[in-house]
């Protein structure tokens, strides 16, 4: 009677083992192709991996660009994500991932943001096309195979710096 009650709990943490890993796997899975898609700058594609009430936030973007950087909602969020580059993704963009960790229903991904800033941002104050590669760190929670929350913390001190280098002096 003991043996089987410590077989039947072996095989019982086995399962819930087998079951965690799986899910982390999926998670990672999940959290990759999503960065993959953010890297491309593809809303429409990003939609796709999004829960209905998914919620995005940048503290550090609210602190430099306003309350916009903070949404609640699926066609908000992907409305937010194309109006950013109204005219479609940049000439190139680029979510360079350094490392990344799966807890939980979480994935934490430190990444290097690389982008060539659209013309129309800067206009005639650049003598060529203005490039900036700044850290971001992503925090991505997923439930039931969509993501419920998406936020950033990116380094908007040196994004700032590297485009005003940039620029003609005047």
């Amino acid at each position: 009677m003991k043996k089987t009650m410590v077989l039947i709990l072996g095989i019982t943490l086995l399962g819930i083992h087998m079951n965690a890993q799986n899910e982390t796997k999926s998670i990672e899975e999940l959290a990759l192709g999503y960065m993959a898609a953010y890297s491309e700058w593809n809303p429409q594609k990003m939609g796709t991996y999004y829960e209905d009430s998914v919620q995005f936030k940048d503290p550090t973007a609210l602190e430099v660009f306003g309350p916009k950087f903070n949404v609640k909602g699926k066609d908000k969020l992907v409305e937010l994500m194309a109006g950013i580059f109204p005219d479609g993704p940049p000439e190139y963009v680029n979510f360079a991932v350094k490392e990344y960790f799966v807890s939980g229903t979480y994935a934490v991904v430190n990444s290097t943001f690389e982008l060539v800033l659209p013309k129309q941002w800067y206009g005639e104050a650049a003598d060529g096309e203005i490039f900036v590669s700044v850290p971001i760190t992503t925090i991505l929670r997923f439930k039931d195979g969509k993501l419920v929350s998406h936020q950033d913390y990116v380094d908007y001190n040196n994004y700032q710096k590297q485009i005003k280098l940039q620029l003609k002096e005047g």
